[in-house]
């Protein structure tokens, strides 16, 4: 558990190279690629998360149902901010970098919170 949170991790660092690269700034298409990569690493270790046996039956690790409510209201907010972000940029709308930046930003909260819970 503890790689995968490591690997999830340097998702989150690297996540941060969607808003800048090494010529200074990307395309809202390159930063929501980026975003979306960092969905699917927060994804699996949400996944992983869930698998765990409930807490509460003896068990040295385990989930706890709020916790999991958590997860899931952070996963469907990023989604939804997302599919939002893919519908500008597939536009070519003049928002659509500003909706990339809302969804890189719950896409890092999902992340933290993810990577926060599979610590130990």
């Amino acid at each position: 558990m503890r790689a995968l949170a490591l690997v999830v991790a340097a998702g989150l660092a690297l996540s941060g190279c969607a808003t800048t690269g090494t010529s200074g700034t990307l395309t809202p298409a390159q930063s929501l690629y980026g975003a979306e990569t960092a969905y699917s690493a927060a994804l699996t270790l949400a996944v992983a998360y869930r698998q765990l046996p409930t807490c509460g039956h003896g068990v040295a690790v385990c989930h706890d149902p709020a916790v999991v409510a958590k997860l899931v209201a952070a996963d469907t907010a990023a989604r939804a901010a997302l599919a939002a972000a893919q519908a500008a940029v597939t536009a070519d709308a003049s928002n659509a970098a500003d909706l990339v930046g809302v969804a890189l930003t719950l896409v890092q909260s999902y992340q933290t919170l993810a990577v926060t819970l599979n610590k130990d």
